[in-house]
């Protein structure tokens, strides 16, 4: 099938890109926070909606990634990591290890910045954050994060679905 906006053919897609392509032409989502999320827009358009989808799903990836980091502490394992959403004045969210009630915290505005909290030691810094720009192409929505070898292992899969997507 050839899709006369972009060019591409259904073919030369991803399997990922491929189905959310499907799911922005239906509006039926497989995440239930898309399904929320969606559920604020009702008629956007199924091109914006291919965008957001796309951004939802590297961001997904992340704070997937970053909430199963787990170590082993006095022989049982921890979860290492929580996150705080900030979008733009406040934290929208707090100290939170819930994907779901991340993601629906998550595109309130044009800008957020997603804070990973240490688990074991609440009161110290974490290991960085990433900051989150909506608005342009999905792929890219992880515009910028902490520079130190924790953030970009915990960033890696998102990183590579981001360059799979783009």
């Amino acid at each position: 099938m050839h899709n006369a906006t972009s060019g591409i053919t259904e073919t030369t897609l991803s399997p990922t890109k491929a189905a959310l392509r499907a799911q922005a032409s239906t509006g039926e989502f497989v995440h239930t926070d898309d399904t929320l999320f969606f559920g604020k827009y009702p008629k956007m358009d199924p091109d914006l909606r291919l965008r957001w989808l796309v951004a939802r799903a590297v961001i997904r990836r992340a704070v997937h990634d970053i909430l199963a980091a787990q170590d082993t502490l006095d022989g049982q394992k921890v979860d290492l990591y929580s996150i705080t959403v900030q979008d733009g004045e406040d934290e929208s969210l707090r100290c939170c290890r819930n994907a779901g009630t991340i993601m629906d915290a998550i595109g309130a505005s044009d800008e957020e910045i997603l804070v990973v909290r240490d688990n074991l030691n609440p009161k110290a810094a974490g290991p960085g954050w990433i900051m989150l720009v909506h608005g342009n192409d999905g792929w890219d929505v992880l515009a910028d994060h902490a520079d130190n070898p924790t953030m970009s292992s915990l960033l890696a899969q998102a990183d590579a679905l981001a360059e799979e997507l783009s």
